[in-house]
Formats: C-alpha cells, sequence, structure tokens
C-alpha cells in the first residue's frame, strides 16, 4: 500500500529509443490518514566499478522514524564466478555496529550455495538469472512483510560487495521503506546506470562437440552432470563425472559427420580432485592413462589417437584407474569438448 493524504501522480519514463507499450492496474480505495501514517518509499541506486577491494555498498541511510519493508537488486556480472557472497549489515537507531548482520548476500535474498535456478515465492525471488554459471543478468528480491525492521531515529543497510572474482561489475538496487511524513528526499540517481549492460556470454571453440551435449550410453557408478561457471569452458559448460570408483565406467556416444579419417583431440579439466583414468575409442583402448591431477584447476588438450569413423557416431568409454595419491579422492573427470582433426 502507498498511503497518501492528499494526492498522488505516477509517471513512466522511457528512456530508449524503442517505443514501448506499457499496461498495468492501479488499485485506490478509502484511507484514514492521522498522525500515525507514513508515506511509502523507495530509492534506487548503484554503481559500477572493480569488485576489488571488497566493500560495502549503501542501500538506505535515512534519519526519522519509518519501516524496512524490503530491497531488489540487478547485478551485471561479466564473469560466470559467484558476485554474491557479502553479507547484509542493518544499522537501527544509530548504531555503531549492526543489530543485523548476515551471513550472504543469497542467504538474504532466500536461497543459497550461488544457484543461478531461477525462483519466484511470495517474499523473495530470483526471476531472472541468465547463466553459465552465475554470468550475465541476475535479479534478486526480499520483501520484510512478516518480518519489517521498525526504527525510531535512523536507519542504515548496507550489503557488501563480495565477489570472487576482480572483475568490472554493476550493481544496481532499490530500497524500500516507509516513514513519518517530512523525512528526507530521494538522493540523485546517476541515470548513465539506469540502463543495464551489454554482456557477452563465453563463445563455443570452432568445430567443438561439446562434452555436455554427448550422449551418455552407459554408466557403472559415479554421478554425472553439466557443469558451469568458468570462462575456460567452451560455450561455458562441461561434463561432469564424479565420485566413481576405481573400475566404474562411462561410455560416451560422440556423433560423426562424415566417415573420414580423424585424430580424435579432448579437452579435459585437471583439478586437485581429479582422478587417473584409461580411455578407449570403439572398443579400442588408447595407449597409456590419463592422470588429470593438478594443484591448479586448468583445461589441458590431450591427443587419443588417429582413427577411421564413420559417420554417425563412435563411442568414447572414459574407465577409473588407480588414483594419484597426491589427489583428493574423487575421482573426477571432466570433458569440455572433442575435436575430430583431419590429419
Amino acid at each position: 500500500p502507498m498511503p497518501f493524504a492528499r494526492d498522488a501522480e505516477i509517471t513512466v519514463e522511457n528512456m530508449g529509443s524503442v517505443p514501448v507499450i506499457v499496461s498495468g492496474e492501479i488499485r485506490e480505495g478509502p484511507f484514514e490518514w492521522d498522525s500515525a501514517s507514513y508515506h511509502f518509499h523507495a530509492q534506487w541506486k548503484g554503481e559500477k566499478g572493480s569488485t576489488r577491494p571488497i566493500r560495502d555498498m549503501n542501500f538506505l541511510d535515512i534519519g526519522g522514524e519509518g519501516c524496512w519493508v524490503g530491497s531488489n537488486m540487478h547485478i551485471a556480472n561479466p564473469s560466470p564466478a559467484w558476485w554474491g557472497e557479502g553479507d547484509e549489515k542493518i544499522y537501527v537507531d544509530g548504531e555503531t555496529f549492526p543489530s543485523t548482520f548476515g551471513t550472504g548476500t543469497e542467504d538474504y535474498y532466500g536461497y543459497a550455495w550461488s544457484s543461478p535456478d531461477r525462483f519466484m515465492r511470495p517474499y523473495h525471488a530470483q526471476p531472472r538469472s541468465d547463466g553459465p554459471g552465475n554470468f550475465g543478468h541476475s535479479s534478486v528480491q526480499r520483501w520484510h512483510i512478516f518480518d519489517p525492521i521498525h526504527f525510531h531515529s535512523s536507519l542504515r543497510f548496507d550489503l557488501e560487495m563480495w565477489h570472487w572474482a576482480d572483475v568490472v561489475a554493476t550493481y544496481v538496487h532499490t530500497a524500500y521503506w516507509y516513514a513519518k511524513p517530512g523525512g528526507p528526499g530521494p538522493v540523485v540517481v546517476d541515470r548513465k546506470l539506469l540502463l543495464p549492460p551489454e554482456l557477452k556470454p563465453p563463445a563455443p571453440v570452432a568445430g567443438a562437440i561439446e562434452g555436455e551435449s554427448l550422449t551418455i550410453v552407459s554408466k557403472t557408478g559415479g554421478v554425472t552432470e553439466q557443469q558451469e561457471g568458468f570462462f575456460e569452458l567452451s560455450a561455458g559448460k562441461q561434463l561432469w563425472w564424479h565420485d566413481a570408483k576405481v573400475g566404474d565406467v562411462l561410455t560416451l556416444r560422440v556423433p560423426v559427420a562424415a566417415s573420414g579419417t580423424y585424430e580424435v583431440i579432448g579437452s579435459f579439466c585437471m583439478n586437485n580432485d581429479y582422478g587417473t583414468h584409461t580411455i578407449s575409442i570403439n572398443g579400442k583402448a588408447v595407449a597409456g592413462t590419463f592422470d588429470f591431477y593438478s594443484t591448479t584447476l586448468k583445461w589441458e588438450r590431450r591427443s587419443l589417437g588417429t582413427y577411421r569413423l564413420n559417420k554417425g557416431a563412435f563411442t568414447l568409454a572414459v574407465q577409473v584407474a588407480k588414483a594419484n595419491p597426491k589427489a583428493v579422492p574423487r575421482n573426477m573427470f571432466g570433458l569440455d569438448y572433442v575435436l575430430l582433426k583431419k590429419p
């Protein structure tokens, strides 16, 4: 509700160059205005800049009497890395230390573990999340309808800009509250931030047969998933197999557009919890084992040999071998893509 004693005006401005049609509904009814009545307020702010150093963004800093009832935030993230580790800090009535000190942006907005999934609930939502991973535009919102925060003399709401990556990102947000008439007016809006920036997702490698697109013929153990969140990946995704036991086999179907002789090249993930595997093509073992252990996360191309392949598809089978003793024992395997290269 937006109570008013005398009159109200609502305007909509199109800042773009393309004509748009706006439709909506406004419902109004009688309201008994008295000395205890509050006006509804909204304050739009934002900033664009480096995510280092980690710092607090201020959503609202006002004096007077009122009631905090929610916020929303829109993030333009140029990286698939997680953008929302920051804690909310709410100072009520001149507190020198916040009486509400949260554990993370995603917790405040009603979910956790940097989920890119869209959802809509009555009082919290993530209606937009572009991906892959946390790349692109995301919008989150929370309404304090059952848990409003009342204040008598002042309120300050800060949220950390805590991003896993050192990038230039845009965070814009709106604070919503009720206050007694006569309080401070809105701050000046940076109009350059009102138009969201265009962000381009990671492109696929030329000629790549994406690992996440391959058909799984069979699997004797472990878990397979589509993993995303890394710009090093072609098209931003990979096929991820983890927590299989020694001897387990994953068999994949790889499409072949035309019969011919090809060198089969794979782009594989390496990290400290990746395993040692053997690989076979159409049932023929590739010489040696492939140790994907690394002290750092990276992707490397490995040649699997040259084969005569028929139009249609071939099978690529991966078997968990004895683990590298240095590795975290999860026997992970990650396939970004396969290339078929004519000699």
